[in-house]
């Protein structure tokens, strides 16, 4: 037993529970609050994260006004903000609501109106080329997306008729342009050559064969040569003025088509506009391999453009865009003043900023004739519980207040040269028991960035029974590191070193650790996952205060579990051990994918394989290599749920209950139960009515990392007495059962 202990609380749920079976599901919020250091208070905290993104707009909600898309390469994640609509005010509001009205998308995604109803499209990445869906919204039904084009063809060599009618060929690194480029009423692209130095213009006629700009079926490679230009391999100028005339036209034979597309260099992107009031498409381009933008002014015509000058730091009359790697730009409206604005991220999907990894430039002069103003590194991101890549999410009570926080680990941030710095991020809760609030407290907690370890990702236990909760780390490198609490009765943590506990063991790439006594034989075990997908389990064969682990009495296929994608090298596995509702064990297990897997025949079977019940728990999906963990943050006797994802984020579900019609009815009888003081200080009162001529009821307290702390005996109808005194601080289970039923309930006990 232990010090400081919160007050023994079982609710009607407790009492239901005796007859009643839930299925406990989790709803999606945003409305925990999070606050800095200074008291700002951040307005979409748990959007998930950001990394390296594209943005369009869009109405969402078709109430007239232009919403906010952002994808992100991190995992193929979406992420969906309304906007508020305040004129001249950046006003979005992170809304998940509409990301499930979207189709999987992959690569790199454009929203574009091709067929003139108002409504934004989507252009996407496909096998070697585009995929188009159409938007069939309306303000009645909702968002809607119908594929209309499994891949988008263009007429590659000219004749007449032209031939070679050929996929329109994007690679999933490139992002084209998708624009009227020459101002005749419907969508053209723009994407480099194979060779990956010139620009082609796939010109759509669906104006001049049609008299309408909905056609998708007739693309032509006009140009070869769009803008009279070429990409420099060894900087990110380009050199003007190097096609003669019959380099503008399509190839008259296939001069081996194919085979030229193996070897395209890959690794740009393009942004289209006018943006010196000329009408002319002007070009802002980023290539893969280095910074910064080049801004290319056309000085030619509509049907044929002529790049004349460029700037290689664009915007160059401001802080210039400088992100490494692969910088791509966008043009759209952010702050609701009639005018586009331009906003950059990094699109290499590694060794680029991630934390502050979208520059926001406010157009201060017109819509058609920008000038860019330098405005922040982190557009929506400043908003968001944001920790760089990688987000690995642990409860923990680590300033002793009674009050659950939560500690983050990350991949990591990385520098100019790709080294990658861990860190965990703290959040202090400072709000109540059932009304959570939380302020960052620290961006490197414990100090951890020093180390030079990658891919941190906690947990919490008290290993050396002190009544205070120790950590453990693991690390990209596979290994465990163990942190001593050494903080005296009441204080805050404070974590030492300490390697001994885990020497000469490897517990696998990524390793992923869970502290939960997993046996429960009143020891705190060591679950981890591993980059492999699969669970490993260190049983402790020391104490209760000496644990002991080793490798030679490991289970290294743990419930032979493995939750790597078929055809796919790693699952990252990320364990998450918890109670249901009956006291029973089940396993939520993160992966690479995004999934989450639920198993369970897990109690008594820690050596077997267990029951997978989920495939793709309750659909949740927030991005890729999700880390969940769970805990009633919010007292009311449901398990809530938070999850982490590659993004650098945190997204927040509460515990509800649901199918009411299918819950199984275990008595046919309603036992009282009365419990009080409530709260309680030093002791509480149990007492329950006999009931079918029961003879005893068993009651064991678990705590929440599964321990079984107290197991008594008791007659029903008799009023029975449980101290309180030596139990430490935090939230409880309570398991009854008798000849009849099993039930758990929460409970709380507060000094």
């Amino acid at each position: 037993m232990r010090n400081n202990i919160f007050l023994l609380i079982f609710s009607l749920f407790l009492i239901n529970s005796y007859y009643v079976k839930a299925q406990i599901y989790f709803n999606r919020v945003d409305s925990i609050k999070v606050h800095l250091v200074n008291g700002t208070e951040l307005r979409n905290p748990w959007a998930g994260g950001l990394n390296f993104l594209q943005v369009s707009d869009i109405d969402l909600n078709f109430d007239g006004i232009m919403d906010l898309f952002v994808f992100d390469r991190s995992g193929n994640k979406i992420s969906t903000f309304i906007n508020g609509g305040t004129p001249n005010t950046v006003d979005y509001h992170y809304d998940a609501e509409y990301i499930n009205k979207f189709p999987q998308l992959s690569s790199w995604v454009l929203l574009r109106d091709y067929n003139c109803d108002g409504k934004m499209d989507i252009f996407t990445h496909t096998n070697l080329g585009i995929k188009i869906y159409r938007n069939d919204g309306d303000a009645v039904n909702g968002l809607k997306f119908t594929l209309v084009k499994p891949t988008l063809y263009s007429y590659y060599i000219n004749t007449t008729p032209p031939t070679n009618y050929l996929n329109l060929y994007v690679t999933s690194t490139d992002i084209p342009a998708i624009y009227d480029v020459d101002n005749d009423g419907d969508i053209d692209v723009l994407t480099f050559d194979f060779i990956g130095v010139r620009m082609q213009w796939n010109k759509n006629y669906s104006m001049e064969l049609y008299g309408t700009c909905d056609s998708l079926n007739y693309f032509v490679l006009e140009d070869e040569c769009f803008g009279d230009f070429e990409e420099n391999f060894s900087n990110n100028s380009v050199t003007l003025d190097v096609c003669g005339p019959s380099d503008h036209i399509a190839p008259v034979n296939n001069n081996n088509l194919e085979d030229d597309r193996s070897s395209r260099h890959s690794g740009s992107c393009t942004l289209c506009a006018d943006l010196n009031g000329d009408t002319k498409r002007d070009l802002v381009l980023g290539d893969i391999s280095y910074n910064t933008l080049v801004y290319l002014e056309n000085g030619g015509t509509l049907q044929m453009a002529d790049m004349i000058s460029q700037q290689t730091n664009y915007p160059n009359n401001t802080n210039f865009v400088n992100v490494p790697l692969f910088p791509c730009a966008f043009y759209v409206d952010v702050n609701n003043d009639g005018k586009r604005d331009l906003l950059a991220s990094p699109n290499a999907g590694t060794c680029s900023y991630n934390d502050k990894s979208l520059w926001y430039y406010k157009n201060i002069n017109q819509d058609d004739s920008a000038y860019f103003e330098f405005q922040q590194m982190n557009f929506l991101q400043q908003d968001m519980i944001e920790v760089g890549e990688g987000a690995y999410p642990a409860f923990v009570d680590f300033n002793n207040d009674s009050l659950m926080d939560i500690i983050i680990g990350n991949y990591g941030y990385p520098d100019d040269g790709c080294v990658y710095t861990s860190k965990l991020t703290a959040l202090k809760n400072i709000g109540t028991l059932t009304e959570p609030k939380f302020e960052l407290f620290s961006k490197d907690f414990a100090s951890l960035g020093s180390l030079g370890l990658q891919n941190l990702v906690p947990s919490f236990g008290d290993l050396d029974n002190d009544g205070d909760e120790d950590m453990i780390i693991g690390a990209s490198d596979g290994r465990l590191y163990y942190y001593q609490n050494v903080a005296a009765a009441g204080l805050p943590a404070n974590y030492v070193a300490n390697n001994s506990l885990f020497a000469g063991i490897i517990a696998g790439q990524f390793a992923s650790p869970q502290v939960i006594d997993v046996n429960r034989d009143g020891l705190l075990d060591v679950l981890v996952g591993r980059s492999n997908g699969k669970l490993n389990y260190f049983k402790n064969i020391g104490t209760v205060s000496a644990p002991v682990f080793s490798a030679d009495s490991a289970n290294y296929f743990f419930g032979g579990i493995n939750v790597t994608p078929v055809n796919v090298s790693s699952g990252f596995s990320f364990p998450c051990l918890y109670n249901n509702s009956n006291g029973e064990y089940e396993l939520l297990v993160g992966s690479s994918n995004g999934v989450l897997y639920r198993y369970g025949n897990i109690d008594n079977n820690i050596n077997g394989n267990f029951t997978r019940l989920d495939s793709a728990f309750q659909n949740i999906k927030v991005g890729d290599r999700v880390a969940p963990a769970l805990y009633d943050i919010n007292n009311d006797q449901l398990l809530d749920l938070i999850i982490g994802n590659y993004s650098g984020g945190v997204s927040f579900f509460m515990g509800d209950t649901i199918n009411a019609s299918n819950t199984i009815n275990k008595l046919s009888y309603h036992p009282e139960i009365n419990i009080y003081p409530n709260p309680a200080n030093h002791s509480i009162f149990f007492k329950m009515d006999d009931v079918l001529r029961i003879t005893s009821l068993k009651i064991e307290i678990i705590n929440i990392q599964g321990q079984v702390i107290y197991t008594e005996v008791f007659a029903p109808g008799t009023l029975n007495n449980i101290s309180t005194e030596n139990l430490k601080s935090g939230i409880y289970f309570c398991r009854v059962s008798s000849r009849a039923f099993i039930t758990t309930g929460k409970f709380v006990v507060q000094h």
